[in-house]
């Protein structure tokens, strides 16, 4: 399997699990940088998915960050937009992603706190509502920009308090 492999499986599995991607733009090959792993939209009509160097010797990193950015490419926003709820479902969704074709149990570095906080946050939630983010994604058309005010109306029995958090910018 070579890297673009796992970019496509990644893409169609967020898309299978979280619906359609809400855009036409086209996936770049994948960049190794020592900066990634992001997402980028520089080019127009185009994303270019970055994962880090590491990766080349690594294939399970490579799935976890493909994955991670996978779900990025199904709404895409720019950063400054990006919620909680939406970061804390990308690392959801790569663990269980990397977890599913490699056997190994892949999560955010120790000092990346901020990523497995949003998970933690994504997972009350959708134990709570188990079907929550697929409402979410069906009403707002992705995971970025959230109002907290629409998801106290549509989930009245969830904690206001974790509804705003999730919907507050990751950045």
């Amino acid at each position: 399997m070579n890297i673009q492999d796992i970019v496509d499986l990644a893409i169609s599995a967020a898309q299978k699990k979280y619906g359609p991607s809400n855009h036409h733009m086209s996936i770049l090959p994948i960049l190794y940088h020592p900066e990634g792993p992001y997402i980028g939209y520089e080019k127009i009509n185009k994303i270019q998915i970055v994962i880090n160097d590491s990766c080349k010797g690594n294939l399970s990193q490579a799935f976890y960050q493909i994955s991670h950015e996978a779900l990025h490419t199904l709404s895409p926003v720019t950063r400054d937009v990006v919620t909680v709820l939406e970061e804390g479902i990308a690392t959801h969704f790569s663990h269980e992603f990397t977890k599913a074709k490699t056997g190994d149990e892949w999560n955010p570095a120790p000092e990346d706190v901020k990523y497995v906080n949003a998970r933690d946050r994504v997972i009350e939630l959708i134990t709570l509502v188990p079907d929550a983010l697929e409402q979410i994604r069906y009403k707002f058309g992705g995971f970025s920009p959230l109002d907290a005010n629409e998801l106290a109306k549509m989930f009245q029995n969830v904690n206001s308090g974790l509804l705003k958090e999730l919907s507050l910018p990751f950045n």
